[in-house]
């Protein structure tokens, strides 16, 4: 009832100054018409006289604990961030402010329940030290499930993309990992902040690899929303998933590659793939040659060259040929089945198209296997494949050349009766 009629215990701010306390009351205000703007708040006296410069805001993680501890020390500073940062839609965030100022019977809940604004404020303060510990603690809050819409509701998004523009580099990696764990439940919360896009690209451009590789695990998770995919892939956003193969945790191997496998199977984006500088072959080459290498990494690593060289052999086959052959051998030769079928299907492939090139390769294990290759009814089929496309290739040229030949003809023969013309018209 409090909430709804937008009036607050006095006994929480009984030590509070009249100006603060009317600058509680422009806020509290049910018409958002009536209701201070961020702008007129940012204004009030109260705020311009008391705003700190670079005054740690004492909120340690002992005094966050206790919601009712940092209220009474802090007055409504934690309310007013609140409302503020979430003025957008202020007609739903009254009750944020009310709430802030609300006792609570339970501390944890007390935080993540009704007192995310303490967090959020945090995560403004001028002092680094504050902004780790609340970057901290929001990544570590949002592996609670049950907490997880109100840190969203309660301004988190924002405090994330703040923080992202921090220098501190475990600041970076705490909101990286942040913006990572909200990427993989709710997708569509990201989707509608294209602000966030813009943080996490940057993010993933960042010289600390552990900062960019906690920002690919983040696009590879919003690379799956239908909405976000051709925007990011437009921003280079596959290339900083590259360097997650390029870490040694074989989570973060798998995670790229099961993304631009998917991406794989989609025409539409096969050009993403193709791009010179993802470099998809010296990538997958230089992680299935890893002594570590897992399971999972062999299989989407043996799926991806099978797929692009189906359908873009020419393109992405050259590639294969000239720089992951190596790679390609070795999941040739794997006992699984399912690692192994696609990549010989891969090798048939090529050998179809590019025998000249193979004839002439140095190493004899994979002479050897081509060898086998060719005996097997897969090759008879690969190769007939490869020389109907030559003769399609071969009579689509042949037919450019007579139609360019023939306009040549007609253009000649246009000059000759328009130089016939001349002596006529002069005669006339």
């Amino acid at each position: 009832a409090k909430i709804r009629e937008c009036r607050y215990s006095e006994k929480y701010i009984e030590n509070v100054s009249p100006e603060a306390k009317r600058f509680v009351d422009s806020l509290l205000k049910r018409d958002p018409k009536e209701r201070a703007t961020a702008e007129q708040s940012l204004q009030h006296p109260w705020i311009v006289s008391n705003t700190p410069v670079n005054l740690p805001l004492s909120h340690n993680l002992d005094k966050l604990r206790t919601q009712r501890e940092v209220r009474e020390t802090e007055g409504v500073s934690h309310a007013f961030y609140s409302v503020l940062l979430n003025s957008s839609s202020a007609s739903q965030q009254t009750p944020l402010l009310v709430a802030a100022t609300t006792a609570m019977e339970s501390n944890e809940l007390d935080i993540m329940g009704r007192g995310v604004a303490p967090l959020v404020t945090m995560a403004f303060s001028n002092v680094v030290q504050d902004q780790q510990q609340a970057a901290g603690m929001i990544a570590n809050y949002l592996l609670k499930r049950e907490y997880f819409d109100r840190l969203i509701d309660g301004g988190v998004l924002l405090a994330l993309c703040h923080l992202s523009e921090s220098e501190s580099v475990a600041i970076l990696n705490f909101a990286g990992l942040a913006l990572y764990r909200i990427a993989q439940v709710r997708r569509s919360a990201l989707a509608k902040q294209e602000q966030t896009w813009g943080r996490v690209l940057a993010l993933g451009s960042h010289p600390s690899r552990l900062v960019a590789r906690q920002a690919g695990r983040a696009l590879c998770e919003m690379l799956k929303e239908e909405t976000m995919r051709t925007p990011l892939l437009e921003q280079g956003a596959l290339a900083i998933t590259a360097r997650l193969v390029e870490s040694p945790m074989t989570e973060h191997q798998q995670e790229a590659l099961a993304i631009w496998a998917s991406l794989a199977e989609q025409r539409v984006f096969l050009r993403y793939l193709l791009d010179t500088e993802v470099d998809v072959v010296q990538h997958v080459q230089a992680v299935v040659q890893k002594k570590d290498c897992s399971m999972g990494v062999f299989f989407l690593a043996a799926f991806i060259l099978n797929q692009l060289t189906k359908d873009c052999i020419h393109d992405f086959g050259s590639r294969v040929v000239d720089r992951g052959l190596a790679a390609l051998e070795i999941l040739a030769r794997h006992t699984q089945a399912l690692i192994k079928n696609p990549a010989v299907a891969t090798l048939t492939r090529l050998v179809a198209h590019f025998e000249d090139r193979f004839d002439s390769h140095p190493s004899e294990s994979l002479q050897a296997l081509v060898a086998e290759v060719k005996t097997t009814q897969q090759w008879t089929e690969e190769l007939a494949n490869a020389q109907k496309r030559r003769a399609e290739a071969e009579r689509a040229a042949g037919e450019g050349a007579a139609g360019s030949e023939g306009a040549v003809g007609e253009k000649r023969a246009g000059a000759v009766d328009e130089v016939g013309e001349q002596p006529a018209k002069k005669a006339r």
